[in-house]
Formats: C-alpha cells, structure tokens, sequence
C-alpha cells in the first residue's frame, strides 16, 4: 500500500501529533507498505525524515507563533490570535492540495494530521484521506470532517469526534521500548529530581508547575526540576524561578530518553491534554507521575502517581513533598506505570489497526 503522511508542522516544530506520525509510519512501513511523508516548512532545512522516508516540502510562512505570542484576552487579540492560526493552516492546505492534486502517480491513503479541510478537497479528486486528529477538533469543522473517508484518535478526542461522525475509531499510540527504557540500576541523586519534557506553550500551563515547585522547595531543598522543551513562553518562565530549576532546551528522542533514566518523577499540569505521549514514555522509563486533573491525564497515571487540582498550588506542592519525602511510593507508582505501559502500547499493534481500516475504507 501506497501512504502518504501529511503534517503542516512537521519540518517546523515536533509535538505529540509529529511524534505519532513519524512513529505510525516507521510502524507501518516495517509491515511493508511504501510511506512518504508531505511537510511544511519556512526554511531551507533538510529534515531528519530523510534518513527513513521520501520527504516533499511545502514552504510557506510559518504564523502561527502569531497565535502564542499574542495573549487572546481582548477581541482584537483574539481575532489577530486566531486567524493568524487559520491562515497559516490555509496557506499549506492550498499549497499542498495543488502539489498533489498535479501529481501522476497517486497514493492509496492520504493519512493527515488534522487537517480535514484538505482531506475534503482530495475526497472530491477521489483521493482517499484519513484523518488523526492529536486533539479535538471544533465544531466548525464539521462539514469537512464528515467529508473524510477515515478519523482515528485517542483518549478525550474519542468522545468529541464521535458527536460528530460515525467512522471515528480509538488507535492508542505505542512507544518504542529499545529508547525509552528504565536504568539497569538506579542511582540516588543527590537530589531527588522532577522533570518536566513537552513544547513551552501557554497550554501546558508550566507557570502553575514552577509556583508549586517553588513553594515546595521552601520546605525541601532537597530536590531539583529539570524542563526539556522550547517554546515561546520560555523567557517569562524564566522569570518565575526562585528555585532548582534548570532549563535543558529542545532534545530528541535519545537525549530525553536519557534524562528520564536520570530522574525520579515526571510532572505534567497542563489546562488540557487529550492525550499525553511523554508521559506514557516517562512511565515506560520508570519513572512515577504527577499530573493535572484534565483531560485524559487521570485516567492515563491511574495508579502511576498523584493527580492534583488545576491550578491549586497548595495540591501540587504538597504532592512534589510526598513523592520526594517517600522513595518507597515513588517506586510502587512506577511499577505499576511501567506495566501498564508495557502491556498496553505498542506500535505494531496501532499500525496492524490502522492497515485494517486503511484496507476497510479502499474496499
């Protein structure tokens, strides 16, 4: 089978939906079918697909740091804010669709990451388009999502997209056991350490982390908090720190790989998350969790850690307390995190699903 992968962000920033595509399509192409991949990009800048894939780009302005940089509080804001975001999202879909639209030889499934709208337009060329969708999509999609041949997502996205269509599926993400792996022998730090690993966005909500991390350390100097991430919010984030906070900047897969194995517990407060990949590696390395009581986070750390109140720092930092005070309940919370990973995500398994619906939709 003929696949071609399509991410506007994949030759610009790499986050949770690039992370399932590059890992869906390695997956799949080990069962044998031919993958290529179709990505934006606003530099000349080879990407690292190269190594593994056929890589086409499309180069368009990249604006959608627009929609970070500018707070929506007003209506202006958010007007400048969200149409910044759309035409960024337009200028690729238009760009892309006359790519393929030229194109002699045509792929059997044009597998997108959110973006429906262009799934519509090669649904009317009778290109077949599947849709994965890292978060929820909004309503005013509707039309063009209905237009699809094909969704799958997983965790909280499952529910929203089902009011919306019928041909929706659950495909959960796998991880790749060779990198993200516990230590042979665990080192005690001189510190016990936090590590937080994940893009420097508003919605990651990383300003509620450092508060509760510094309240905790006023108590306990005996521990640290490592970030692994670049964003735009990463200078104010620098401001808030009145602690032992270190900033370790972009990482790839290998290096972040690394850094769980040196750390003894993974925090995530995010305003949202539909699903969350690096905790499913922190928990696969390892290592306990705290998260956020939003979206799907309580239910992926079930039983791998503390979940804590939004925005409630007293929460957070008495959990960062009891979790640095309790090496006993570190442990226990990450054995059991580990199963469950172990025995529940595997990316085989997500590409045997999704060549099963691939071959459902071209019947």
């Amino acid at each position: 089978m003929q696949i071609t992968f399509i991410n506007r962000m994949m030759g610009i920033k790499i986050g949770g939906g690039e992370s399932f595509d590059i890992n869906l399509a390695r997956a799949l192409k080990k069962r044998g079918h031919k993958i290529r991949f179709v990505i934006g990009t606003n530099s000349s800048k080879k990407s690292f697909l190269e190594d593994e894939f056929e890589v086409i780009y499309i180069k368009t302005p990249y604006l959608r740091n627009i929609h970070y940089k500018i707070k929506p509080d007003n209506f202006f804001g958010k007007l400048i804010s969200a149409g910044a975001s759309m035409i960024d999202g337009t200028l690729f879909e238009n760009k892309a669709f006359e790519y393929l639209k030229k194109e002699n030889k045509k792929s059997d499934i044009y597998q997108m990451c959110g973006l429906s709208e262009l799934g519509e337009r090669l649904e009317k060329e009778g290109m077949r388009s599947s849709i994965f969708w890292p978060g929820p999509p909004s309503f005013r999609r509707v039309k063009s999502i209905r237009a699809c041949s094909l969704h799958f997502t997983h965790g909280d996205s499952i529910n929203r997209l089902k009011e919306m269509v019928y041909n929706v599926y659950d495909v959960p993400p796998g991880l790749d056991f060779s990198i993200f792996y516990p230590p042979k022998e665990k080192k005690d730090n001189k510190k016990v350490r936090f590590i937080f690993a994940g893009r420097l966005v508003p919605v990651k909500n990383i300003p509620f982390l450092i508060q509760g991390f510094n309240e905790a350390y006023k108590k306990n100097q005996n521990i640290e908090l490592v970030i692994a991430g670049e964003g735009p919010i990463e200078r104010e984030l620098k401001k808030m720190v009145a602690s032992d906070i270190k900033f370790l900047g972009f990482l790839n897969e290998r290096e972040l790989a690394r850094e769980y194995r040196k750390a003894d517990v993974f925090c995530i407060t995010s305003s949202y998350e539909s699903f969350s990949i690096v905790t499913l590696e922190a928990m696969a390395s390892s290592l306990c969790v705290i998260v956020s009581n939003s979206g799907y986070l309580p239910k992926l750390a079930e039983n791998a850690g503390i979940v804590v109140n939004q925005d409630d720092v007293s929460s957070l930092k008495e959990a960062i307390l009891k979790l640095a005070k309790d090496k006993k309940l570190r442990e226990s919370f990450a054995k059991a995190g580990y199963e469950k990973v172990r025995n529940f995500y595997s990316w085989d398994k997500s590409a045997q699903k999704v060549e099963e619906l691939y071959e459902k939709v071209l019947k």
